[in-house]
């Protein structure tokens, strides 16, 4: 095959993963999560220096930030706006790349925070597929308190009212058994 075109072609599959882990993410579908990183992926060395590999471990690494250490302050609404994404191919397995990327975070609680960070990424084939090949670099333009916590708002009523709480993501199948294995 061309070289031209295959890196046209691994540009393009990999330019899916970042809205992809976005979707999952506001969905609190771990499963999706997990399954869009190399299935031996590596993850960070935890503070008593062990590390563990594996979507199995990452899922649950994503289980334990989601839900949060507190009780009643685990995520409500994630939504992860994703956009600049640069792509460096750099052989015809592997590619480099950063996505910026504007975050909004709701707790159950009524907390929450806005973000905007640089995820920088690595990005391997494997048997055909295009994955992150670790876990994601997440560096920090900024964090603040957002300026309404719409989880708080009495809901919508859309189309009849353009303001309120909506139906999403209680409306979501895996983000409501997400929150009912916590009862």
């Amino acid at each position: 095959m061309n070289s031209r075109l295959a890196t046209l072609e691994a540009r393009e599959a990999i330019r899916a993963l970042p809205p992809r882990y976005a979707d999952a993410y506001a969905r609190l579908d771990l499963d999706a999560l997990a399954a869009l990183y190399l299935p031996d992926v590596p993850l960070r060395p935890a503070a008593d220096g062990t590390a563990e590999t594996g979507r199995a471990a990452l899922r649950d690494h994503f289980e334990r930030a989601t839900r949060g250490a507190t009780p009643g302050r685990g995520l409500a609404t994630v939504i992860l706006h994703t956009d600049n994404h640069v792509i460096d191919v750099t052989g015809p397995d592997a590619a480099t790349g950063s996505v910026y990327c504007h975050v909004e975070v709701h707790r159950r609680d009524g907390s929450g925070y806005q973000q905007a960070v640089v995820y920088t990424d690595r990005y391997a084939r494997h048997e055909g597929a295009w994955y992150f090949a670790t876990q994601r670099k997440h560096d920090l333009l900024y964090g603040a308190a957002p300026l309404t916590r719409p989880n708080a708002l009495p809901p919508a009523n859309w189309p009849a009212s353009q303001t309120g709480r909506g139906t999403l993501p209680d409306a979501w199948p895996s983000w409501r058994e997400f929150w009912a294995e916590a009862r």
